[in-house]
């Protein structure tokens, strides 16, 4: 039996930052154990490291860092530079001054495990539990401690005194993120992320014997077609929320807009009230032009691979994408199967083929039934020619236990904490649905030359993942639900983004959508705007008539330089009497190129390609750990 880790403990780092460094090092470190007010505060790595040392020669433990990846390049620097060595075994396998690390093949940090002499220190990152920040977290959870702000930059260095306010700082840091983690731990909810737990918890309640009849392995079992697993073939058919800007609305400004948000969306179309079914079970596989009778009854779920050629019906939205085909732009949301030439700037329906002749362009498709059924309503179909297809036995309700307790949490919680709890484990269950067996891996390495860690790639493929026929069934209902709705306000439809819409009317011209706000399969009016202007797909700001309600959206844009963006447009900075504490605080906190741009008045409109934004913290890997270095943000053209 495998020995129970005793104590947890919250962590953080506060790392050097000044100008022109090409070194960092810890100058501040805290540690406390969760369930308790006790924080130790030391003034280098390696006096923290010690200390998680003597921590750990009873038993093991486990440390928790918000964002693992920024505070672990620390620590595998110093375990790198002072000898130790990195291993890829079990735990209880690994030798005495070892350590392994989970990173993936994206560069998600997950946990760090170092072995020294009997017992390990497992350090984890609380960030894939709690997706929120450290701000957020405070709020959400309500903590007794807040979290508090200093200056990053400034000349200090390990080994030096920390002030009383630096010190008060990186102990409410701590002192937040265990209390949270407390609340966390004494529901059950202990494994390494949200998904996880949400997985975790739904087997409890439907049991072994459910999970193992409807969750079979599709990974290792054959489809029959084209000599792939029943998992690769299913997850063709696989896509996320339905991203869409209306082309028309497009680098205009819009006044008198407002924006509805769908209640949880996933959970909406999982639940029973939506109607939908869900596939389980092994697949059946057909080939041939047709779809088995069986297979469209209301017990059964199919999915079907088609070649035809499309054109989008006059007054119907698109949704088709087509991955992975060169000749088509990858998330671009399709009006014809014609193919774009850039040379005459017009639409083609030939194409060149690899032996130089001229034929049909006819698109390949992998669907839902659901995605195919709303494809013959939105779309001319040509030439169209089932191939192939498979079907599984479908049911509703499956996940009504699990839904319906954090549902019932959440309207009965008494407390914000409680709320936030029901709401992540409502909101993250699908996600581990679709979750594929991708189990790459990146290993570290300290290169002497350069004189910091680098990581070189394993490629692997053996994890067992989730059943991708319920997952693309529910972001496939997720397409519908969104889709249908916005095409019933097609004429004041300007943008969607999987759960949201944004309409170019007051909420009195909207129709065809269930207000509600709180019920499943239901939305709600987030606001009104008085002028809008969308760029592009995750591309947009708007804001009230009184300037007091803003929202900026860009792909990769922090919230400071939203914020500076915002000023500048609006140039409230400049009326003294617009300013509360907490604007005078961040006015103060400005660099002469951020003080520069806020300065310069701009229009909504100059929110465009080449406009550069400052405010952008980047990370770059140095000798010693990481450190956020100033940039800035481009909007670039896609």
């Amino acid at each position: 039996m495998g020995r129970k880790r005793q104590k947890r403990y919250a962590a953080d780092f506060e790392t050097t930052v000044y100008k022109g460094q090409t070194f960092t090092e810890v100058w501040a470190a805290a540690l406390c154990e969760v369930g308790t007010e006790n924080v130790f505060v030391t003034n280098s790595i390696d006096s923290f490291m010690t200390h998680c040392f003597d921590e750990s020669r009873t038993n093991d433990i486990m440390l928790f860092f918000h964002n693992l990846k920024f505070d672990g390049t620390f620590i595998v620097d110093w375990l790198l530079r002072n000898g130790w060595k990195w291993v890829d075994v079990p735990e209880e396998a690994m030798p005495s001054y070892t350590f392994k690390t989970l990173v993936s093949d994206q560069n998600q940090w997950y946990s760090i495990t170092i072995k020294r002499h009997i017992f390990a220190i497992e350090i984890r990152d609380s960030l894939k539990l709690l997706p929120f920040s450290l701000a957020q977290i405070s709020e959400n959870f309500d903590t007794k401690h807040k979290k508090l702000e200093i200056e990053y930059e400034g000349n200090r260095a390990a080994g030096g005194t920390i002030t009383k306010q630096e010190r008060a700082y990186i102990r409410n840091d701590v002192l937040v993120l265990a209390e949270a983690l407390q609340i966390m731990f004494e529901r059950g909810h202990h494994l390494m992320t949200i998904g996880s737990c949400c997985m975790a918890e739904y087997k409890r309640l439907k049991g072994k014997h459910f999970f193992d009849e409807k969750f079979c392995n599709l990974f290792d079992l054959p489809s029959t077609i084209d000599g792939v697993s029943a998992d690769a073939y299913i997850r063709r058919s696989y896509r996320g929320g339905w991203v869409y800007l209306k082309p028309d609305r497009a680098g205009k400004v819009i006044e008198n807009g407002c924006t509805y948000d769908v209640n949880s969306l996933y959970p909406s179309v999982m639940h029973s009230s939506s109607g939908n079914r869900y596939p389980y079970g092994v697949p059946m596989f057909w080939r041939g032009n047709y779809i088995p009778d069986i297979a469209q009854d209301k017990d059964h779920y199919f999915f079907v691979r088609i070649r035809c050629r499309f054109y989008l019906k006059e007054g119907c939205l698109p949704f088709i994408q087509l991955k992975n085909n060169f000749r088509y732009q990858q998330n671009r949301c399709l009006t014809t199967s014609d193919v774009y030439d850039k040379k005459t700037g017009k639409y083609s329906p030939y194409i060149i083929n690899l032996d130089g002749e001229r034929e049909k362009a006819v698109a390949e498709l992998t669907l839902t039934m659901t995605d195919f059924a709303l494809f013959k309503e939105h779309y001319h179909v040509l030439d169209l020619v089932i191939l192939d297809g498979c079907f599984f036995e479908a049911d509703v309700g499956m996940f009504d236990t699990y839904l319906n307790k954090y549902r019932d949490l959440k309207i009965n919680a008494p407390n914000i904490g409680e709320r936030t709890i029901s709401k992540l484990y409502s909101n993250n269950l699908y996600g581990k649905l679709a979750s594929g067996d991708n189990s790459s891996y990146k290993v570290p390495y300290y290169d002497l030359k350069e004189e910091r860690v680098k990581w070189r790639l394993v490629v692997g493929h053996d994890r067992r993942g989730g059943h991708i026929g319920m997952g693309s069934a529910v972001t496939s209902y997720a397409r519908y639900y969104t889709i249908t709705r916005a095409q019933k306000n097609y004429k004041y439809f300007v943008y969607s983004d999987t759960d949201s819409f944004h309409f170019a009317c007051t909420p009195d011209k909207v129709t065809g959508i269930e207000i509600h706000p709180r019920n499943y399969n239901a939305c709600k009016c987030e606001g009104e705007w008085a002028k809008g202007y969308f760029l592009r797909p995750k591309t947009y700001v708007e804001y009230a008539a009184d300037w007091s309600t803003w929202l900026i959206t860009a792909c990769g844009l922090p919230s400071r330089s939203k914020k500076l963006l915002m000023l500048s447009i609006s140039q409230q900075h400049k009326n003294p009497d617009a300013l509360n504490e907490e604007d005078i605080k961040f006015l103060d906190s400005l660099s002469d190129r951020e003080r520069e741009f806020i300065d310069t008045p701009r229009e909504i409109t100059d929110f465009k390609v080449g406009l550069t934004i400052p405010g952008r913290l980047m990370p770059k890997v140095i000798t010693g750990g990481t450190v956020l270095c100033d940039g800035e943000y481009t909007v670039k053209d896609v």
